[in-house]
């Protein structure tokens, strides 16, 4: 039976899951590091709890109550001419297989205890994939605590061969900071080797981290959240001590445009609000709210 459930799609990454939740519980150690797959598997790993739950809360008890009801009946029917329907032990044990997944889900959307951190390269379509990827992790409620920049040439490498290069790097590195602040930027130069080997990755964390504690929480704000409101979403800033006066927006596609006096802010949405269109903002306190509808809905 586990030989069979392991080759189930998906499952790899829910057992790993676990071991998060066990390594935590056991508390062998200092810090637990995930190294997360490109930015499409790491976001299907971590709404896993999310989804899990869903179909817990919401068509597990159906299935349960079913099982229950057909089970007496398909027990007068002649041996083999129907499937076994599972026991009752079967949709406990699979309720505790839930619990411990979302367990985790507790653990990784702890602010005190775990963060995120996106790697990324100064290049165009990997900026917008982490963008979107900070979008989505704040949609679960994964809190992001730092973004390091990799492969930055230094300044030793003179060549004019690599002018643009250079000049392209210190273009998208002003995108990096306008998407991602306040949350901490750390930069990574290239390095003439490949990093691998304690020597090397200790030489990595000086070069990136220097005085600063790596295994510390570097920001514990929500630089902004998408909630549920009146049949469509709010994107909610915390945007203290902000003037209405000096707040400009708009929306292209997938991105949410926010400029408040000379600086601006680009927030990629979901796949999902894209079609919807901005009904309005207003300002609650330090927070700025802006509506978007479907108005097909």
């Amino acid at each position: 039976m586990a030989e069979v459930m392991a080759m189930l799609p998906g499952m790899d990454e829910l057992f790993g899951l676990l071991m998060v939740r066990r390594h935590h519980d056991e508390a062998l150690y200092d810090a637990l590091i995930v190294d997360a797959a490109p930015t499409g598997e790491a976001l299907r790993l971590l709404s896993l709890p999310d989804q899990v739950g869903w179909y817990v809360e919401k068509i597990f008890p159906v299935q349960r109550r079913a099982a229950k009801v057909v089970r007496p009946f398909a027990r007068r029917v002649r041996p083999g001419s129907l499937p076994p329907l599972p026991e009752d032990s079967f949709f406990g044990a699979l309720q505790r297989f839930y619990e411990a997944v979302v367990g985790v889900g507790d653990i990784l959307t702890n602010v005190d205890e775990a963060s995120v951190r996106l790697v990324v390269n100064a290049e165009k379509m990997v900026i917008a994939e982490a963008r979107r990827a900070y979008t989505y992790l704040n949609l679960f409620d994964y809190r992001v605590d730092a973004v390091v920049v990799n492969r930055l040439l230094p300044d030793a490498v003179s060549d004019p061969y690599f002018d643009r290069w250079r000049e392209a790097q210190e273009r998208h590195l002003a995108t990096i900071e306008g998407s991602f602040s306040p949350v901490p930027i750390f930069k990574a130069r290239l390095f003439d080797r490949e990093m691998y080997g304690l020597e090397a990755l200790e030489m990595l964390s000086e070069d990136v981290f220097g005085d600063e504690d790596p295994l510390s929480l570097l920001f514990r704000g929500a630089t902004h959240e998408i909630v549920k409101s009146n049949g469509g979403y709010e994107v909610v800033f915390n945007l203290p001590l902000v003037d209405k006066k000096g707040v400009d927006l708009s929306k292209k596609g997938a991105e949410l445009l926010v400029r408040v006096g000379g600086y601006k802010r680009t927030i990629m949405l979901p796949d999902s609000m894209v079609r919807m269109e901005a009904a309005g903002a207003k300002i609650e306190g330090d927070k700025l709210r802006v509506r978007l509808s479907d108005d097909d809905a």
